[in-house]
Order: C-alpha cells, then structure tokens, then sequence
C-alpha cells in the first residue's frame, strides 16, 4: 500500500515537470511570434509620449 502512494507521487511531479515545460515552450513562442510587433508598438508610444513631453 506505501508503494502505491510513492509512485502516484512521483507520477505527480513529473506531470508538474511536463507541464511547466510546456508552458515555457507556450511562453518562448509567443514571445518570439508577437516579440517584434510588440517592440514596435512600444516604441511608437515613446516616441509619441517623447514628442508631447518636448512640444510642452
């Protein structure tokens, strides 16, 4: 019966290890996907809020 409950713990984990993993991967490829638009848009807002600031 204590064997049962070790192995289902260690089944456990590995199913959070896994998991983990794969939502980096889900993370990194988003990040590279969308990465540059991001950056981009980010850096109109400067820009813009830059402009505003030296105009005022």
């Amino acid at each position: 019966m204590k064997k049962e409950t070790l192995d289902q713990s260690g089944q456990s984990i590995m199913e959070y290890v896994i998991l983990t993993g794969l939502i980096g991967l889900l993370a990194m490829a988003v990040v590279k996907q969308f990465g540059s638009t991001l950056k981009t848009k980010i850096q109109q807002s400067t820009d813009a809020i830059n402009k505003t600031i030296t105009i005022n």
